[in-house]
């Protein structure tokens, strides 16, 4: 069975079914995997002498291949076959690009494409570029190098040197390729001249009169993919130059932005930070994840200015810096770093201050956490840091000053799992809003609760009309009468009499509801009574004493009319209808 010899990936973005897909070499062919199926490859024949050759014949010539990459915008592919040649192939179209024999069958240590402009291929000291213009070029090196591929070139690692090796740019060839007349050659040559007070300067502009616009974009152009900085500033004179003769209104936003590019490339190409990237790199990169790079990189004042510069928040470099500073101080005392964090915290307005102190409570600083989520202004973020770092008592006090009834219930239920009842209830009771609503809580959810709240509050507040029904039925209950009659004359009962009445009707005791009937003031209220206990006649009497228009009368006469007794009261009814 044959076993794959080499694979490379082409990722989703570049193919036609948007998903990953995996080239496979295996014996002659070249197999594209997904994940629904495999598909060989099949090459179109070479154009000339071997065009009569077949698709199958010339596919068994290019194969086996021992190693194969994929081009950085997914549209070709190197193979490196059995008989040391470097093919390369469209992946949509099967046209086969170049075809080059090399001196060797060995294959390559490293492949990797320079840009879209040609391949590199690297053995021991030897470093060959192969391109589709011309005879490739061999460059010699006394150590081991990677090769590091980049979007425009590719990054030459040695143990002692890093080089970029690029394509030179069109506008840069236009300017200082040898003889050259490109209007932007005559744009830079003419500030040259300028310079040196030179007539030969206005017959330049002269001759790039109707190009002169061309001229001044390829000098901002060439300016931006110069390394050096000296022309850099050359070619960038030489466009405001050109700007200020020409007719055409330029946008000064253009030459601004390349020179705010260039400043910050210029910063971080600094040996001392050593990231040498080049304007297509920087913009494929982009800004952010320049300043992530360089603040994991500690250098957090460049990432800083390089901030302030572009008009970017300064937040995460502030604060990736005050972590790092926790981590670096461990021997510093919690109050003196504490100071230097906030020195440089305040200079960013709604930075987290949370995030600092979750890190410092993980560095072991849980001290210095305390100290600076009291400077965090926003409660949602406050709160819960307070109760992870077991500052319960503070953490209530933040969310019941903050109002959010969701914060409080976060503070009290973490408590509640955390504390022993006891110490709960005292800690909730000091706070009206955190006690109304457990209570709240409680009487929907948890009323067991309620009571030992209560209890433990002494809070247990029952009013005296309240407590006078209860120990008045209760003392019924027992059947204690002796009791009650005390109860009843210890002070005017301030729910009057008609608890007595109630009780004792409840329990059946006339002779004891007797006692209290004839107390009662309100004369309605002593008519039900004595008719409930079946005293017709003191029940007429009290209604016949009622001013409510015979209205509780009628009802009596209702209720007894099949009472025998009610005979003997027909006529003080009649006299009273």
């Amino acid at each position: 069975m044959l076993q794959p010899t080499c694979l490379a990936v082409r990722e989703p973005q570049y193919t036609m079914s948007g998903n990953v897909e995996v080239l496979v070499a295996v014996g002659h062919e070249i197999y594209v995997v997904d994940e629904d199926e495999a598909q060989s490859i099949r090459f179109d024949e070479p154009s000339g002498e071997d065009s009569e050759m077949q698709n199958d014949d010339y596919g068994n010539l290019i194969g086996p291949v021992q190693k194969m990459i994929v081009s950085p915008n997914g549209k070709f592919l190197t193979l490196f076959t059995h008989d040391g040649r470097v093919v390369v192939v469209g992946m949509e179209s099967k046209q086969i690009a170049i075809d080059y024999s090399c001196e060797s069958a060995l294959p390559p240590q490293q492949m990797a494409w320079c840009g879209m402009d040609s391949v590199l291929l690297y053995w021991d000291e030897d470093l060959m570029m192969v391109g589709p213009l011309g005879d490739p070029v061999h460059y010699f090196y006394d150590e081991p190098v990677i090769l590091i591929p980049e979007c425009d070139g590719v990054r030459i690692l040695s143990n002692t040197s890093l080089e970029f090796l690029q394509r030179v740019p069109d506008s840069t060839e236009s300017i200082f390729k040898i003889g050259s007349t490109s209007p932007a050659a005559l744009l830079y040559d003419a500030l040259d001249h300028f310079d040196r007070r030179s007539a030969k300067a206005d017959e330049n502009l002269r001759l790039i009169r109707s190009s002169l616009s061309e001229a001044v974009e390829s000098c901002i152009d060439a300016a931006g993919h110069e390394f050096d900085v000296t022309r850099q500033r050359a070619l960038l004179r030489a466009a405001s130059y050109g700007q200020a003769f020409s007719r055409l209104q330029f946008s000064a936003d253009r030459v601004q932005e390349t020179c705010r590019t260039l400043r910050v490339l210029n910063a971080v190409r600094d040996p001392d930070i050593g990231i040498p990237l080049s304007i297509q790199q920087y913009k494929l990169l982009t800004p952010v994840v320049l300043i992530s790079r360089l603040i994991n990189a500690h250098s957090h004042l460049l990432a800083l200015r390089i901030s302030e510069y572009l008009g970017m928040n300064k937040e995460v470099v502030i604060m990736h810096w005050a972590c790092a500073k926790i981590t670096a101080s461990a021997s510093t005392p919690d109050a003196h770093l504490l100071e230097i964090l906030l020195d440089k915290l305040q200079l960013c307005k709604g930075i987290s201050y949370a995030a600092v102190a979750t890190h410092a409570d993980n560095c072991g600083r849980r001290k210095l956490a305390a100290m600076l989520v009291e400077h965090e202004p926003r409660s949602t973020k406050q709160v819960p840091l307070l109760l992870s770092i077991g500052e319960e008592d503070t953490a209530l006090v933040k969310a019941t000053e903050s109002g959010d009834t969701d914060l409080v219930y976060l503070v009290i239920f973490h408590i509640w799992q955390k504390r022993p009842p006891l110490e709960f209830f005292a800690m909730i009771q000091g706070r009206v809003l955190a006690r109304d609503l457990f209570v709240a809580y409680a009487r929907c959810h948890k009323q067991e609760f309620l009571k030992d709240f209560f209890l433990s509050t002494g809070q247990i507040h029952v009013s005296d009309k309240r407590w006078y029904w209860l120990k008045t039925f209760a003392l019924a209950t027992i059947k204690d009468w002796e009791a009650l009659e005390k109860f009843s004359k210890e002070k005017r009962p301030p729910t009057g009499f008609r608890p007595f009445v109630e009780a004792c009707i409840d329990a059946d005791e006339k002779a004891e509801a007797l006692k209290y009937i004839p107390k009662l003031s309100d004369l309605v209220e002593r008519g039900e009574a004595y008719a409930r206990i079946g005293m017709a006649k003191e029940a007429a009497d009290a209604a016949a004493q009622a001013n409510d228009g015979g209205e509780l009368l009628e009802r009596f006469r209702k209720t007894f009319s099949q009472n025998a007794i009610f005979d003997t009261l027909k006529m003080p009814f009649q006299g009273v209808s």
